[in-house]
Order: C-alpha cells, then sequence, then structure tokens
C-alpha cells in the first residue's frame, strides 16, 4: 500500500484540529515555524497543507500577517475579498446555491444615484431585484439599477428574458452585454429590516440586516459606472470579518471580508 504523502497527514491534523474547535474561528494560527516544528516536518511541506486549507477555504492567508481560520464546525465560509458573485460564494461554502429573479422593471433613479450613474443623462434605469439562496433559505436580497446609458441599445424585454438566463448579474453582464465589471466600491451599514426587505428574505419585520451598497465599474481605461447594487444580508446566516492593519503592514489590494454562512 502506498504512503499517504506527509502533507496529507499534516492537512488532516490540522483540519481536525479546526472543526474540534481547538483553533477558534477568526484566530490567527501559530506560525509556520512553530507549525512545522510541532510537526517536525519541514516547512514547504506545512505551506502544501496550509495550501489545501486555504484553498477548501478554512483558512486565509494574508501575506506578511500569517494564516487566519475562517470557518469553523458552526459554519462554512467563502472569501469576498475579491469580486465574483455570491451565488459562486454559496455554493463554493458546500450549500446548494440558488440565484431567483423576482423582478425586472424601469424605474427612476433618486438623485444621487442617477448623478453616480447616468451623469448628464437623465434618471431613467433599469432594477433587477432578485435573492441569493442557500439550502433553498434566503440569505441575500439584491437590488441591481443598470445604468441607462449602458443598456441605450438593449430595451426592457431583452434584460428580462436574459438576466434570469445566469445565475449572477456579473455573467450576464460578461455573456450578454460583453461588459466586465472591474471593481465595486461598497459602503456598510446595518439597517432594520423594512416590509419589503422582511418579505424579501423572510424575516421579522425590524430584524437587523447587513446592507452593502455602492456603484460597480467596468474594466475600461476611464472605468465606466455600469450598475448600483444594494444587497441585504441575514445575519443570522452571515457574518463578515475584516482585518485592521498598522499602516506599514502590506496587505492585498483590499482588507479580507469573510461571509460565514450557517
Amino acid at each position: 500500500m502506498a504512503r499517504k504523502p506527509l502533507y496529507k497527514i499534516v492537512t488532516e491534523y490540522l483540519l481536525q484540529e479546526v472543526v474540534s474547535g481547538r483553533f477558534k474561528e477568526d484566530n490567527k494560527l501559530p506560525s509556520e515555524v512553530e507549525l512545522a516544528e510541532q510537526f517536525n516536518v519541514s516547512r514547504s511541506t506545512l505551506r502544501e497543507a496550509l495550501g489545501v486549507l486555504a484553498k477548501e477555504g478554512l483558512i486565509q492567508k494574508i501575506h506578511g500577517i500569517g494564516s487566519f481560520v475562517t470557518q469553523t464546525s458552526r459554519g462554512t465560509a467563502a472569501g469576498i475579498e475579491s469580486l465574483e458573485s455570491y451565488t459562486e460564494t454559496i455554493r463554493r461554502s458546500g450549500h446548494k446555491a440558488e440565484d431567483v429573479v423576482l423582478n425586472i422593471t424601469r424605474v427612476e433613479l433618486d438623485d444621487t444615484i442617477a448623478a453616480a450613474l447616468n451623469p448628464g443623462k437623465g434618471k431613467a434605469g433599469i432594477l433587477i431585484e432578485s435573492i441569493r439562496l442557500a439550502d433553498g433559505v434566503p440569505v441575500i436580497y439584491c437590488r441591481d439599477v443598470l445604468s441607462s446609458v449602458l443598456m441605450d441599445e438593449f430595451d426592457l424585454d431583452f434584460v428580462k428574458t436574459q438576466r434570469p438566463q445566469y445565475e449572477s448579474l456579473l455573467d450576464f453582464f460578461e455573456q450578454e452585454l460583453k461588459v466586465i465589471v472591474n471593481y465595486v466600491t461598497l459602503s456598510v451599514t446595518a439597517e432594520a429590516a423594512t416590509e419589503l426587505t422582511s418579505q424579501r428574505l423572510n424575516v421579522k419585520l425590524g430584524m437587523p440586516l447587513l446592507c452593502l451598497s455602492g456603484i460597480a465599474y467596468d474594466d475600461s481605461s476611464d472605468h465606466k459606472p455600469v450598475y448600483h447594487s444594494t444587497n441585504y444580508f441575514v445575519t443570522d446566516h452571515y457574518k463578515f470579518t475584516l482585518i485592521r492593519r498598522k499602516p506599514h503592514i502590506q496587505l492585498p489590494t483590499h482588507n479580507v471580508a469573510l461571509p460565514i454562512i450557517d
């Protein structure tokens, strides 16, 4: 019988330690030197094991800082420090993910959003309402408003027909509109569930929700705004962990934010 690679043995042990709760969620793991000494393996073997756990979403490796536990036995985790669809985030966490489009209609934007999306081009927009389900449970309610400037060449019927064919707005933009969304600037607020959001997410009126809201920009040289997004997260199912740093500590482009889906 072939001997199991050493890095897999270390991986399995670390996995047991995380799931058992010895390494607590959000806590920093011991340094690579300490872990390598503990397991009596080389640092390269230890890094292989940590790489497997990072790929599985159990830990987050931050260059120059260390590795942090992002998932324990009580939930699953998926990083949102990079721009990706919420549907894929849920699926990668081990849950059945669904994207359900509820409504697509023309709307008149408020002055602030209109100025950001359609500078000098009026207040018209197309609203797409959708929810994300994890194992059949609503966890995110999304209100995405498309720029009327961007949508000038597409009518409402086109959006109504084509958007539900994709499991994310990002896929719809890339495949149908040939627009790559490069980045999104977001504000984070806590809001009480209104009649609308409580109905969409099947939660009690007034329940605390986490709200991420902001503008998405394409990958053109002048970074055109393409849609405004407002996303409401059920706090019973999502937890975001942010890593703060000293100014001289180098991190990736954005601070790390990790949702925990229970």
